[in-house]
């Protein structure tokens, strides 16, 4: 009997993710303000930015802002 493995948040899988769907929006003409991604993928990205978080600035994945969205999966995003 097997086990599925419990998803763990990827960095890699996420930017790569954002990086598409940002490159995709911009290329149809779309402004893109926010990036939507799961609770657990927005604690990883907190921690890797830990100086902008304490100087003010918002999270931002290749220049637009992230903010966590309960609704998007693991490693996916919302725009």
């Amino acid at each position: 009997m097997t086990t599925a493995a419990t998803p763990v948040p990827s960095l890699a899988v996420l930017f790569d993710n954002a990086r598409t769907a940002i490159a995709a929006a911009r290329e149809a003409d779309l402004e893109v303000s926010t990036i939507g991604v799961s609770p657990e993928d927005f604690d990883l990205i907190e921690r890797s930015k830990r100086f902008e978080e304490r100087i003010g600035l918002p999270l931002r994945i290749l220049g637009v802002v992230v903010e966590p969205d309960a609704d998007v999966a693991l490693g996916s995003v919302r725009l």
